[in-house]
């Protein structure tokens, strides 16, 4: 039986704590009952060193720490505070383990520039400054996965199961393209018809290749060259002739401002498509202008072949 002073304002009689023996050494004394005169053994110990263990047994049942406000205001918070004394010592950090099976620890590594980790190790205790670093933040915000299957330079994606994994690196101008039902690839831009690409390290420039070629033509007779425009200016007629060669989708325009007219002719199997009429196949087919400022657009829609005319200015004959 213990003496103990009840506190009241003022100062208080002495009175008699009684309890159950026997108690564990450490062991943090607890009220037993409302009396306020009966006290306990508890499982809670806080050594000379001022540690703190709380061990026990509760099949079925969980064991917790609650610190709770109830008050709901702006400044009412709730913190638990983990402190060292200074950049040379230990580190300070949160453990987790599932018996002797693994342990994980959260917090900092205060030797590796007080770097945030969660670390984990397959045997016994584990602290952010051992065991296999999982994650790494740096107190400039910077992130890492030392443990992860990750390339260097490489794009990161989401795999199976949610797992980051490394899409490679990408070479000059590869950029990810999608897969349907699969993991994007790395590839580079296909080129069309009339367009380029070039790549070079962190830039694509995409240009066109079919830009049109201008000329003036005086003479009588003109060979004309896919992706190019002439202007006819001449006196008398001048007869452009269709290339031999041409694929889907070049163009040839022509524009007239002489006195002669211009006539669209065609070589051995060509025709020309001009909205509901189509000239005469081969060398006999051809276009007329009949104004002298008329203008027409053809574009390849067979190979070496057809043409459509898809504008023009003024009209035309079709033979």
């Amino acid at each position: 039986m213990s003496q103990f002073f009840r506190g009241a304002a003022g100062g208080g009689p002495i009175g008699n704590v009684t309890g159950t023996p026997p108690s564990t050494d450490n062991a943090i004394a607890r009220y037993d009952g409302a009396t306020g005169f009966v006290i306990q053994n508890s499982t809670i110990l806080i050594d000379d060193d001022g540690n703190l263990n709380s061990t026990a047994t509760f099949s079925g049942s969980t064991k917790f720490f609650l610190l709770q406000n109830n008050v709901n205001t702006a400044s009412s918070s709730t913190k638990v505070s983990q402190l060292v004394g200074g950049t040379s010592a230990g580190d300070v950090y949160d453990e987790f383990r599932i018996g002797t099976a693994r342990s994980y620890a959260v917090g900092v590594d205060n030797d590796d520039s007080q770097t945030f980790k969660i670390t984990t190790d397959a045997s016994g205790n584990v602290d952010p400054s051992s065991g296999t670093t999982l994650v790494d933040i740096t107190s400039a915000g910077q992130v890492s996965f030392p443990a992860a299957t990750l390339t260097e330079n490489g794009l990161m994606l989401v795999g199976a199961s949610g797992l980051l994994e490394s899409l490679g690196n990408a070479t000059n101008g590869q950029i990810p393209i999608g897969s349907t039902g699969g993991d994007p690839v790395l590839a580079t831009l296909s080129a069309g018809s009339g367009i380029g690409i070039v790549n070079a390290a962190g830039t694509i420039t995409i240009s066109s290749t079919g830009s049109m070629s201008w000329s003036v033509v005086t003479d009588a007779t003109q060979a004309m060259a896919v992706n190019n425009g002439y202007v006819g200016n001449r006196g008398t007629a001048i007869t452009f002739t269709l290339p031999d060669t041409a694929s889907v989708g070049d163009v040839i325009q022509v524009t007239n401002i002489g006195a002669g007219l211009p006539v669209i002719a065609q070589n051995a199997g060509e025709s020309i498509n001009f909205v509901s009429s189509t000239t005469t196949v081969g060398v006999g087919g051809s276009l007329t202008a009949v104004e002298q400022f008329a203008s027409i657009e053809l574009v390849c829609v067979v190979a070496n072949t057809t043409w459509n005319v898809v504008d023009s200015t003024g009209n035309w004959t079709v033979v």
